[in-house]
């Protein structure tokens, strides 16, 4: 269930995204925790994978693995 969840955030997640700008950051993370909500997914545990999926694109746009 959370892998799906991942890989749905991850097809959600707009490309271009500046993941760097905290309001930017925001804005997604509302809105795919919201997305994730609506699907029936607890509020904490939407915004725990977001939060995680957000922080592994952003490591990775760094060049960070």
């Amino acid at each position: 269930e959370e892998a799906a969840a991942r890989q749905l955030v991850e097809r959600k997640l707009r490309p271009g995204t500046d993941l760097q700008d905290q309001a930017a950051r925001d804005k997604a993370t509302r809105r795919l925790a919201s997305m994730l909500a609506r699907k029936g997914y607890q509020p904490s545990q939407a915004f725990r994978i977001v939060n995680e999926v957000l922080d592994s694109c952003a490591g990775a746009d760094r060049g960070n693995p």
